[in-house]
């Protein structure tokens, strides 16, 4: 039985082509038919098909799990004039189901002409499945937009982001200061005198995500779960307790603007500006206290980074 794995943290939504649904059954699942073949007798799109915004600069990272052989990704347009294939490189195998192996794709979009509205074309092996994207519009600029790049430390939402998995996926929205907080800890003595012991002030950020359907919000939700997650270049976890909520709809809730209370993931009290250095970026520092470390430092003797071979 053939069976592919697409994951709701992959930035395009996928769904199978001439998909078979029992009579009976009326409704249309979201993760199985297109927005515009589910809307309902009241609803419309208020200007025509949701189109993922993307730039040139972007490349649109997918991960899947399959079964049924090597995939092969095509990007065509509407007229299908323009069909261009990427490569899905096969990683390594599932060590818990061993017909399954990873495939991934890293599709540069500054090979395909700018201005136009593009759809993804998966085929899975010989097995006769073809799963097609919903629509993305590649623009030359695309004001207004935010770009999401997401990681994990560990497996996460059937990802396996220890591969070098690294996606991201560019929504239409804001992010803006909120009212200043700090978390203050305080001591009141017997004559009702007040003493700051300790003030650590923080920012908040209210991230506004505009007009995008059910399964983007979907995907979204899965995103802010991530560990690692950077919104034009700087690290943001949204705030405790927070959730996702709508707050205006377009088309009788065809399309919804989302908000929710983010904070930095690096709380900083100084700008650090340094010509030699991202300082964006979080600095690990990894110790082995317990075991012997075998290392060829003939080239790296002068280096601050050794490249270990062997542990002990």
């Amino acid at each position: 039985m053939a069976r592919i794995y697409d994951p709701y943290l992959n930035p395009l939504q996928l769904v199978e082509v001439n998909k078979v649904q029992l009579p009976q059954y009326i409704s249309r699942f979201m993760d199985d038919y297109w927005l515009a073949e589910r809307l309902s007798s009241w609803q419309q799109l208020p200007d025509g098909p949701y189109y993922q915004p993307w730039l040139p600069s972007d490349t649109i990272a997918q991960q899947f799990q399959n079964n049924a052989g090597q995939l092969k990704a095509t990007v065509i347009n509407c007229q299908q004039t323009i069909q261009i294939p990427f490569i899905l490189d096969q990683k390594q195998q599932n060590k818990y189901l061993p017909d399954y192996f990873i495939y991934e794709m890293s599709a540069a979009m500054n090979t395909l002409p700018v201005g136009n509205h593009y759809f993804m074309v998966i085929e899975v092996g010989d097995t006769g499945v073809v799963l097609l994207s919903e629509g993305f519009d590649l623009q030359a600029e695309q004001p207004d937009t935010l770009l999401l790049e997401y990681t994990n430390r560990v497996f996460y939402g059937n990802a396996v982001f220890e591969t070098g998995f690294a996606p991201s996926i560019r929504l239409r929205g804001t992010l803006q200061l909120e009212d200043p907080v700090s978390k203050d800890t305080l001591y009141e003595d017997q004559v009702l005198d007040m003493v700051m012991v300790l003030s650590k002030p923080y920012r908040l950020w209210q991230l506004t995500i505009i007009n995008i359907p059910d399964w983007m919000v979907d995907k979204l939700n899965w995103v802010l779960g991530c560990s690692n997650l950077r919104i034009d270049g700087r690290f943001y976890t949204k705030n405790e307790g927070a959730k996702l909520t709508s707050q205006d709809a377009l088309g009788n809730g065809t399309l919804k603007t989302y908000k929710i209370e983010m904070r930095e993931q690096l709380l900083r009290n100084s700008k650090i500006t340094d010509t030699a250095s991202n300082t964006n970026e979080a600095l690990s520092i990894v110790l082995n206290s317990t075991s012997k470390g075998f290392a060829d430092t003939s080239t790296d003797a002068s280096s601050s980074v050794v490249q270990f071979l062997d542990v002990e």
